[in-house]
């Protein structure tokens, strides 16, 4: 199943990268410019350190560095470049940039290298292939779910603040629920344009076992399988908005996603656990008392004529909570601001904050491209790697060299004209000898 899963993602993003080519516009280049900012109680708590004076002494050392870090990102069609900044300068840059046969790496941490590796050329599919894989299948899971419809129902139900007048339910039992995924997943991957593209991406034995699994499962007894799929839409008589509620209860896991246009917001929530919640606020409290698993995600969107705003929220809980949320918005006046924050224990302040501002500019912009002119150039192709030479080991072994002798001085050469004092303090701090009052002695000598 897990081979069949991997599959899936990889033709899911395959096929959407070549549906999103074919419709794409030039691509412009694009700068963001981002800062950092972190909690002194949640470093203390993730690094297991105590607050003591003898701890705080170490945090007052790293946190003047960390609260002002940030940095900054180019990109384009031909590549990238990311700068790691210290109080507004840079520290070091990586660029990565692309032609029709391969991806180059630069960085001023191995000035005299180059790194390349070629480029996987991804097989053409026309939009009318594309939806000639698509459409049937889609065609196929509709036309179930009208046949299974059980019953319309009137009534007054809420919903983000909304009241809606009409529920239709569908109700599918998991046995029926496998078979149908099977059928679907079996005449997709049996698609000989599919074939083609998951063969020329090298995934041909991979497709094959996907395929045994799809077999396997429809052959498998299905009698003793519990839950299934329950399916609720919403409406609201004269006017546009429509809300979903699918609950989908299967041996392992519990899925729940929820969603629909509503006052012109877009809302969509997906919760998954391995057991069954009514809510959020279950989840969440049996998550933290029995370290059981369970993943949240929420977004909402409210789009416009020339703006949107976006709220994404996404939450793990496995014994410890992992927290993120981002908060973007597009205004074509403004260009794009997103604030990212980190939570890692329950119910904690944020770990660490990251804003930022990303604009549209002209070609061109690369700096670091320009500047640095490695001497030799070492290839990473996969295939070269694998039965790598002597030759292939020794640049390796330059390349660490390199980094050692000029990347770590140029990092420490940077910051310490970014923020002098801290920097010195810092390494003053690192290469003072340790304090002892204890003596040992060697071949006659006490030290």
């Amino acid at each position: 199943m897990k081979k069949l899963i991997a599959l899936l993602m990889i033709l899911t993003l395959s096929l959407s990268c070549t549906g999103a080519m074919a419709e794409a516009a030039p691509q412009q280049a694009y700068s963001a410019h981002f800062t950092l900012s972190f909690d002194e109680d949640m470093l203390y708590s993730l690094l297991e350190m105590e607050k003591t004076e003898e701890n705080a002494a170490d945090m007052e050392m790293i946190l003047p560095l960390l609260r002002n870090l940030g940095g900054k990102v180019i990109a384009s069609e031909e590549g990238g470049e990311m700068s790691l900044t210290l109080n507004g300068a840079s520290l070091c840059t990586l660029g990565v940039y692309y032609d029709e046969e391969k991806m180059t790496m630069l960085s001023d941490l191995f000035p005299n290298y180059a790194l390349t590796m070629p480029r996987q050329q991804m097989p053409e599919i026309s939009e009318e292939e594309l939806m000639a894989v698509i459409t049937p299948q889609i065609n196929s899971i509709v036309s179930g779910m009208k046949n299974r419809i059980t019953g319309t129902e009137n009534g007054a139900y809420e919903f983000e603040g909304v009241t809606f007048d009409t529920k239709v339910t569908i109700e599918i039992p998991a046995s029926e629920c496998v078979m149908a995924v099977a059928d679907v997943m079996q005449a997709l991957l049996t698609n000989e344009t599919v074939i083609k593209l998951l063969t020329s991406m090298g995934e041909a034995d991979m497709l094959n076992e996907a395929l045994k699994e799809i077999e396997d499962a429809k052959a498998a007894p299905t009698d003793d399988l519990t839950g299934g799929l329950i399916i609720r839409e919403y409406t609201q008589t004269g006017t546009q908005n429509q809300y979903f509620d699918i609950h989908l209860q299967g041996a392992e896991v519990v899925l729940a996603l929820q969603g629909g246009l509503v006052e012109g917001k877009v809302y969509l929530q997906l919760l998954a656990g391995e057991d069954v919640f009514l809510n959020q606020e279950q989840m969440i409290k049996a998550a933290k008392q029995y370290s059981g698993d369970a993943v949240l995600i929420r977004c909402v969107a409210t789009p416009g004529a020339s703006q949107y705003d976006m709220d994404l929220q996404m939450d793990l809980y496995a014994g410890t909570y992992l927290g993120m949320h981002v908060k973007a918005a597009n205004n074509r006046m403004m260009g794009y601001m997103v604030n990212v924050s980190f939570s890692l224990v329950p119910g904690g302040d944020p770990l660490m904050n990251l804003s930022a501002l990303i604009r549209t500019l002209p070609d061109g912009q690369f700096a670091l491209k320009g500047t640095l002119t490695p001497t030799e150039t070492i290839s990473l192709d996969p295939a070269t790697v694998d039965t790598a030479s002597e030759e292939y080991q020794t640049a390796l072994y330059n390349l660490g060299n390199d980094i050692g002798s000029f990347g770590l001085n140029t990092l420490l050469a940077n910051a310490a004209m970014a923020m002098p004092e801290e920097v010195s303090a810092l390494i003053t701090y690192l290469m003072a000898p340790p304090e002892t009052t204890e003596s040992y002695t060697f071949d006659g000598v006490t030290d």
